[in-house]
This record gives C-alpha cells, sequence and structure tokens, in this order.
C-alpha cells in the first residue's frame, strides 16, 4: 500500500492546466467559459452553477490561446461536474499550439 493515495495520471495525451489568471476562453455561441486544462484530444472548462449541460452533448465554438492563437473546435460532453464540463474533441488539437501554450505557462509562471 505504498501507493495510497497517489494518484497516477494515465492519460494518451500531454495535459496543460492553467493558472486562474491565463485561463483561455471557449466561445459557444454568445456565452465564454473559462478553459481549466486542455490536451490534443480534450478540454475542461469552468461550468457556472446557474449553467448545465448534459454528455453527449454536441459543442461547437473556438478557443482563444493565451498566444493570440484561435482554434476552432467541435467535439461533445463526455463528463459533467459540479463547476466543470469535459469535451471531448473530434478533430485533435495541434500538438505545436498544445507545446506553444506549455511554453508560454513555463515561461511566465514557472516557480524558481
Amino acid at each position: 500500500m505504498a501507493n495510497e493515495g497517489n494518484f497516477d495520471q494515465k492519460r494518451n495525451f500531454f495535459r496543460i492546466e492553467y493558472p486562474a489568471n491565463e485561463r483561455p476562453n471557449l466561445c459557444v455561441g454568445d456565452k465564454y467559459f473559462s478553459v481549466l486544462d486542455v490536451s490534443e484530444e480534450g478540454l475542461r472548462f469552468e461550468l457556472p452553477l446557474d449553467q448545465t449541460v448534459k454528455v453527449g452533448l454536441r459543442i461547437k465554438g473556438s478557443i482563444d490561446f493565451c498566444q493570440r492563437a484561435k482554434y476552432s473546435i467541435s467535439g461533445k460532453i463526455v463528463r459533467v461536474g459540479l463547476n466543470f464540463a469535459a469535451i471531448a474533441l473530434e478533430t485533435p488539437l495541434p500538438l505545436p499550439l498544445i507545446m506553444n501554450e506549455h511554453r508560454y505557462l513555463i515561461k511566465n509562471f514557472a516557480k524558481t
């Protein structure tokens, strides 16, 4: 039981978690949501308590990334939590885009 309480991430794709003051915006129609984390295959966004979405709902919109890159996305809701929802993307985000975001966050927010 040496690993008790130790949660290993078993993800297939590199995931970026954003600090609260640098979160990209997910724009869906006329609504904006803060992106909590992103990978090539999906993302989680903050869901205000007064908003609801259901698993299986198709989403189409765009993400305004930190480095001024805007990227169109489409996918479906695969998980909903108390204050977030997760989207599985139909088309993966380009790895160079993810790596640019990662470099930006390390350069500007890494603790030394």
